[in-house]
């Protein structure tokens, strides 16, 4: 029988801060399997606008997985696998709770063949369920959860509400879908709602969790201000161009990852590909810090500025 991982690694911070980077140079030539922890990750339709950041020359296979009915795909190139990328289209709803269930179903079957498991990413909210699974179905309810629920991002709120309250989320229009006030009032409403208690913060597995945050803020800035021009090289107008011509229904929460909406304003003319690259990178940068705000809150989290020597995986 195969002896699993005792201690699985979490690499999480902001977006273009190098977690993929760091994950890889650990891998070097083991059995390493990558799960993303990204809930733009898991659409099809925008592998360069979200950055999924995988090995060049990897092939795709299909796994004995699925999700509503459909085939989780892995991506593979000699030793090194990578899950959660590009199983859904935009049509699809993937919330908290419907990311747990994958992530221990992957884990499960990547630990049963001996492979260790790097989880990378930048959802705070998914990190946050994986580590507390229990508090993804109940919250307390005092003065703080507001104030908690406003520091959480539109798809992230949508991820919430979906995961608690199903139906009224399918009630929401497109305006209350991307309205932060009226997403965290539903998902104050559904937590008054519910019955009983959390029950004790354990996940079924055990985790080390290392974080990169940058050291220089105007050099991370500039950082991300590349990777907006970068992945506008590489075909981002084109995927969101054939987004808005294949799906008529723009409250969907693909619409909301960053960058879609600003690219879709230049494909109209309505702004300029200066101003593009300006918006989108206040917008990543922006989100950078709410995510750092978020990861700050977990106390488990050891923190990197430079990464100077190799971390070992347990």
């Amino acid at each position: 029988m195969s002896k699993p991982q005792s201690k699985l690694l979490i690499i999480c911070g902001p977006t273009a801060i190098g977690k993929t980077q760091l994950a890889l140079s650990l891998a070097q030539d083991s059995a390493v399997s990558i799960i993303t922890i990204d809930s733009r990750h898991v659409y099809q339709e925008l592998p360069v606008l979200a950055g999924w950041d995988l090995s060049p020359g990897v092939s795709r296979y299909s796994s004995s997985l699925t999700f509503q009915e459909l085939s989780v795909p892995f991506y593979q190139k000699d030793n090194l696998r990578f899950w959660g990328f590009g199983f859904l289209n935009g049509k699809n709803i993937f919330s908290a709770g419907d990311f747990i269930d994958l992530i221990n179903q992957i884990i499960k079957l990547e630990t049963a063949e001996n492979r260790k498991i790097i989880l990378v990413g930048g959802t705070g909210f998914y990190l946050h369920s994986l580590l507390y699974p229990t508090q993804l179905s109940s919250f307390s309810s005092d003065r703080s959860f507001q104030s908690h629920l406003l520091e959480m991002t539109v798809p992230e709120l949508q991820e919430l509400l979906n995961s608690k309250n199903p139906l009224r989320f399918s009630q929401l229009n497109s305006s209350d879908l991307m309205n932060r006030r009226r997403l965290a009032r539903a998902i104050e409403l559904a937590e008054l709602g519910e019955i009983g208690h959390p029950g004790p913060l354990v996940s079924p597995f055990k985790f080390q969790l290392i974080g990169l945050r940058p050291l220089d803020l105007t050099v991370y800035r500039q950082r991300i201000e590349e990777r907006v021009v970068e992945r506008l090289k590489n075909g981002a107008i084109k995927e969101v161009v054939s987004l808005y011509k294949n799906y008529s229904d723009t409250s969907l929460p693909i619409f909301t990852t960053i960058g879609v909406q600003l690219i879709h304003q230049f494909s109209q003319n309505q702004i300029d590909k200066e101003t593009l690259i300006t918006l989108w990178t206040t917008k990543e940068y922006q989100y950078a810090k709410r995510q750092l705000t978020w990861f700050k809150k977990e106390p488990s989290l050891i923190w990197y500025d430079q990464i100077k020597s190799p971390i070992n995986l347990i």
